[in-house]
């Protein structure tokens, strides 16, 4: 071979070597990059996962998820015909929670003291009034034809159920329970005199 021969073969030598040590410090390069997007990635992940059990430990403390509604129960008597009061209970459920919820059930009960009758305790239960007339019994307040009732956050909903109870019972104990399923009922009750509330005629 002559010597400008082995010039070309030692520059494509060269050529191959510098093209082979470039692509392995490349290679290089872009093993120690995708290291370090691997290493930011977890750390961000890790970040991400601190961050979010933060923010449910928070959640769980204010139970945000749980309900955060007032019940209230009223009652109002529009008059007395013959021997009945017109009674219309005013039922409120204010959302003050992040989330809806939806009432499957409303179960209304009614208990009384006729006039003329002395108050007495409930047995076994002392010192607690009893009422010993069922005037209601486990009324369905959420009509049949609806599945449910649902209270969206920041609303207050007003349900009213309108019936009779007889102008003999004067003292009523009303209770309503709110049922978002058969396990998770909330309730509230109020004593009501419907002589006092019965409109002037």
């Amino acid at each position: 071979m002559t010597p400008a021969n082995w010039i070309a073969l030692a520059a494509i030598a060269a050529t191959v070597v510098v093209a082979a040590v470039t692509q392995h410090f490349s290679w290089k390069l872009r093993q120690r990059d995708d290291e370090q997007f691997e290493k930011r990635q977890r750390r961000d992940d890790e970040v991400r996962e601190q961050a979010q059990q933060r923010e449910d430990q928070l959640r769980y403390r204010h139970r945000e998820d749980k309900p955060h509604i007032e019940f209230a129960i009223d009652c109002r008597v529009h008059g007395e015909t013959l021997q009945d009061y017109l009674v219309e209970f005013i039922l409120t459920a204010q959302n003050r929670g992040l989330f809806d919820w939806r009432f499957k059930a409303i179960v209304l009960r009614v208990r009384g003291i006729e006039r003329g009758h002395p108050l007495s305790f409930w047995p076994g239960n002392e010192p607690r009034l009893r009422f010993p007339i069922t005037v209601m019994d486990d009324a369905a307040v959420i009509p049949r034809n609806l599945n449910f009732i649902f209270v969206e956050p920041g609303v207050k909903q007003i349900i009213t159920y309108v019936t009779k109870i007889p102008s003999r019972v004067d003292y009523i104990l009303a209770h309503v329970s709110f049922e978002y399923d058969e396990h998770t009922p909330h309730s509230t009750e109020k004593v009501f005199r419907l002589s006092s509330l019965s409109d002037p005629t």
